[in-house]
């Protein structure tokens, strides 16, 4: 199996719409830009949630449903391994909006057993990559 592996270095002292990515491999070094999608000073939750057993897909489904009703587009969500079982993350202009919505409807989903909300630092979030 051939493995390949590449170091992420982020210039910001460049033009803000572009990074530098030094892509080391077997020895060869190249320098590659590319457009960088920026989510700066937007609030931004991850909500970890454990469910009753079996009930992942239909809670899934559930909040995908009540994200497009709120109208909140910019969304992750997944079914995961290990100590939660599905993990959100919500990205919108709205701070109170994002809160009401975990507090009072994912929350609220009948066979959500418990959640975990982590709000990000606004100052201190970085590009994201794609």
């Amino acid at each position: 199996m051939n493995v390949t592996a590449a170091i992420l270095v982020l210039d910001y002292d460049m033009n803000p719409n572009q990074t530098s990515c030094h892509n080391v491999c077997r020895g060869l070094q190249s320098t590659i830009k590319y457009p960088v999608v920026r989510f700066a000073d937007v609030p931004t939750a991850y909500v970890f949630l454990n469910s009753d057993m079996g009930s992942d897909d239909s809670i899934i489904t559930e909040i995908k449903s009540i994200l497009e009703r709120e109208g909140m587009s910019k969304y992750e969500v997944q079914g995961v391994y290990g100590v939660y079982d599905i993990v959100l993350k919500l990205i919108t202009d709205d701070a109170a909006a994002l809160r009401s919505v975990i507090t009072n409807k994912i929350r609220k989903i009948t066979k959500v057993q418990s959640t975990l909300t982590m709000m990000v630092i606004e100052e201190q979030e970085r590009p994201t990559v794609f």
